[in-house]
């Protein structure tokens, strides 16, 4: 797992390029990894906006405006 000052420089990433940004559309492209059905995500995703990165442990959590989130868990970085 990638270490904690790696992660806090991907949070750090999204959050100068993302927060305020609308989401266009959504594709799930491996339906197994993902909880939430992917007819839902690509009903309910499109339109909403992104709000701060947080990370919880190894988990980035990308806020919504609707007050939902999307957690991703990072995999180590190849070098």
């Amino acid at each position: 797992m990638p270490e904690i000052p790696e992660l806090e420089a991907i949070r750090g990433f999204f959050n100068r390029q993302i927060v305020g940004r609308e989401i266009g559309s959504a594709v799930v492209r491996i339906p197994v990894v993902v909880r939430t059905p992917a007819q839902a995500v690509r009903e309910t995703l499109p339109l909403d906006c992104f709000g701060p990165v947080e990370r919880h442990g190894k988990v980035l959590l990308f806020t919504l405006a609707s007050g939902r989130r999307v957690e991703v868990a990072v995999r180590p970085l190849k070098k």
